[in-house]
């Protein structure tokens, strides 16, 4: 830190404007503690703290481009602001991330499930036929569109319908 050691925001930000790169790393010097308080604050996880570090930069650098010296706020609860917006933000999307792994393992446990329970199902109680066993299987316990079927098994939809129908009453036969 040479002579912009004891600059104020405004000063800073017109030396930035200026060009001046010494400037500028005063800034992101100035601005990194208050950027990882934020972050403790908000309980950034270690595996995503480096990405929020960055991004904090990145708002502070969006902070110093669009700040208006003109308005009733100081340049710090300026980027403070962004910073809270843009903190909250990943959180929301890595959340986001999160659940949607965890939807995706559901599902395949769910299959996982469903074909384990295919390969126990005792289709003699049923009585079904080859054509049978296989819309049950895919209508029932993966759930296809009756189209789909159609197109697998290539026979008409009446076919399907039918089969689903027959089905029905034989599983209505043995509860």
């Amino acid at each position: 830190m040479s002579e912009f050691g004891k600059i104020n925001d405004n000063e800073l930000l017109y030396l930035i404007q200026e060009g001046s790169e010494e400037a500028l790393e005063l800034m992101f010097q100035k601005y990194d503690p208050l950027i990882k308080t934020k972050m403790k604050r908000f309980k950034i996880e270690a595996d995503i703290a480096e990405d929020c570090l960055q991004e904090g930069r990145l708002m502070l650098l969006k902070a110093i481009k669009l700040y208006d010296a003109s308005s009733n706020k100081t340049f710090n609860k300026y980027f403070d602001l962004i910073l809270t917006n843009r903190l909250i933000s990943l959180l929301r999307e890595n959340k986001r991330k999160d659940n949607i792994t965890y939807m995706t393992e559901e599902i395949e446990d769910a299959n996982n499930r469903e074909n384990k329970e295919l390969e126990n199902f005792d289709y003699s109680k049923l009585k079904l036929s080859d054509m049978e066993k296989e819309i049950y299987k895919m209508r029932f316990l993966r759930n296809f569109k009756v189209s789909d079927i159609c197109q697998i098994l290539k026979v008409s939809e009446k076919t399907v319908y039918n089969s689903i129908q027959r089905i029905k009453n034989k599983l209505d036969e043995l509860k």
